[in-house]
């Protein structure tokens, strides 16, 4: 990862830096370091003019490799997924752009599967799902369980409780061997793609208004 022609320092950074989202309004961002034996997420702060970084917080992922982070639109919580920690995280943002504790964790079950990448559950990546006027929600990939997770998000709930697994339905499932990565919306906010690595393939789900 480079910000600038200057490598910013490895001890701020961290080991393995694989995924970075920025701050909507304050000068922060924050990296995974997806290491499998147990990982952890920074929140670092930069000057804009010159690049140069210092570490503002450093939190655990509570499990191996953290891969995947996004921010909820008014900057206040950071959803984070692990890969080999099977597991949906969130954590609270502090004005200033450092991490609070590790407020909620959502182990996912593992669902048997014949292919060698499905052993076990395998959280892939998070998106907040935010809509003017209607309920908002975190959806999570799973590879290994060819689910996509639903969460339902109220981000002004409490830390212990803005987060719940869907009221209405906590997972969608897709065709055997099909690895969820990524999903997107359309730009009505009605419409889901899903990414599938595995199948090369995109699910497309629908969402009630």
């Amino acid at each position: 990862m480079r910000l600038h022609e200057n490598q910013p320092d490895p001890k701020i950074i961290g080991k393995s830096p694989t995924y970075v989202v920025f701050h909507p309004t304050v000068p922060v961002f924050y990296c995974t370091n997806e290491i499998a034996e147990g990982g952890f997420v920074r929140a670092i702060k930069f000057d804009p003019r010159t690049f140069k970084c210092s570490l503002l917080s450093k939190e655990t992922s509570n499990g191996g490799a953290p891969c995947h982070l996004m921010m909820s639109n008014d900057g206040k919580w950071l959803f984070s997924a692990t890969y080999v920690g099977q597991s949906t995280l969130m954590y609270p943002v502090n004005k200033d752009g450092s991490l609070g504790k590790l407020c909620q964790q959502f182990v996912h079950e593992d669902v048997p599967s014949t292919h060698w990448r499905q052993g076990a559950a395998h959280a892939h990546s998070t998106y907040v799902f935010e809509r003017p006027n209607r309920p908002s929600c975190v959806l999570v990939p799973d590879l290994g369980t060819d689910r996509l997770y639903v969460y339902d998000f109220d981000g002004s709930k409490a830390p212990s409780k803005a987060l719940t697994r869907g009221k209405n339905q906590e997972y969608c499932s897709v065709p055997i061997h099909s690895g969820p990565r990524h999903v997107w919306p359309d730009k009505a906010g009605n419409t889901i793609y899903m990414m599938n690595e595995m199948s090369h393939t995109v699910s497309v789900f629908k969402f009630s208004k």
